[in-house]
């Protein structure tokens, strides 16, 4: 937006000083920093003196050009989101689900394509052990052909309720029951015997678990079903922010509202490994995070400089520069701590 406005951009960085790499083009120094926390835009008259006859500067622009500036970065986070769920919608949206949500789904229009479950981890000393990983995908169960074990009964197709295989695990306790596993998209079966007398906080087979599904909507509602997607998720953070900052102070809480830079990187590594279509749901999910946060009115984040520009929109005039410098300093440091924390109590919950 700058570029299109005429004005002189004077860095575009990724991460935070001291550099690492960098390049200059047009004007434009492009950076790689060293501290992953961000990255920002340099733009010429930002900060500092000011020459009244430059046009070129961002000082000198009106507001509303300012305020466009400011907010762009907010829109293509958005922007991103959209195009990414607008296409998830559209070839195979993964979700989480119970029996409850899949008939929602299928009465507000949409089409499910894939059911399975999904394992999120296996006991030791269990029927599962050595024959079920993290992430592999139940496709089907079925009673074990005792004449050859690859082949199991019609039953085998019928996944997608977590109450119909709990009920299947349990009325087939002590006996030799097949898995249709997918792991790295590879189709095998495996036979498991369900204990009788599991031990206390753990299932007859000995797996944590959950249903997932992936669905679509038609071209055109794939569209509306992103933009719903994109307005409930800020309706949300909207009514959590409250109890989102004040758990970043709590260290004795089991869960987490917020996480930084480690716990971010902990989640991205485990939902690429749930697949494809999860990955690039949490990454449009984090876009539009990215979008809220930095439309939050703190100085050193684009919501704190829209509202200096609204302030100087109502008082008719700019505001004092060395206000507006130590505040955005005093926004920056507060962010920093913030995330300090965050990332203390990240490192934390890995041991």
């Amino acid at each position: 937006m700058s570029r299109i406005f005429h004005v002189d951009v004077e860095e575009f960085a990724f991460g935070f000083p001291p550099r690492i790499a960098s390049f200059k083009k047009n004007g434009t120094t492009y950076a790689v920093n060293a501290i992953p926390l961000g990255g920002y835009v340099k733009i010429k008259g930002e900060e500092g003196t000011v020459d009244p006859n430059d046009k070129n500067s961002f000082a000198n622009q009106p507001v509303w050009k300012r305020a466009i500036i400011v907010i762009a970065g907010v829109v293509f986070n958005i922007v991103l989101s959209f195009i990414i769920l607008s296409i998830l919608f559209s070839v195979g949206m993964p979700a989480v689900v119970d029996s409850t949500t899949i008939n929602e789904l299928v009465k507000s229009g949409a089409r499910i394509k894939n059911k399975e479950i999904i394992i999120n981890d296996v006991a030791p000393s269990s029927p599962a052990v050595d024959k079920l990983k993290a992430n592999d995908r139940i496709i089907g169960f079925g009673i074990t052909n005792n004449q050859n074990k690859n082949n199991t009964n019609t039953f085998m197709a019928d996944i997608y309720t977590l109450n119909g295989f709990q009920s299947f695990v349990d009325m087939h306790k002590g006996e030799d029951i097949a898995l249709k596993i997918k792991r790295d998209d590879k189709v095998s079966v495996v036979n498991v015997i369900p204990r009788v007398n599991p031990p206390e906080g753990q299932g007859a087979i000995g797996i944590a678990y959950m249903g997932a599904i992936t669905y679509t909507y038609p071209f055109g509602r794939n569209i509306v079903e992103a933009w719903k997607y994109i307005v409930q998720s800020i309706d949300l953070m909207f009514h959590s922010i409250g109890k989102a900052f004040a758990s970043i102070f709590h260290f004795k809480t089991q869960t987490q509202e917020v996480a930084g830079p480690v716990g971010i990187a902990v989640l991205t590594q485990k939902i690429s490994k749930m697949g494809s279509g999860f990955f690039f749901a949490f990454m449009a999910s984090l876009s539009i995070n990215l979008a809220f946060m930095n439309l939050l009115p703190i100085p050193a984040l684009d919501g704190g400089k829209l509202l200096f520009l609204l302030f100087e929109q109502i008082k008719g005039s700019a505001l004092n520069k060395k206000f507006e410098n130590y505040a955005t300093i005093g926004g920056f440091a507060f962010l920093m701590i913030l995330v300090l924390i965050v990332t203390i109590k990240d490192v934390i919950s890995l041991f």
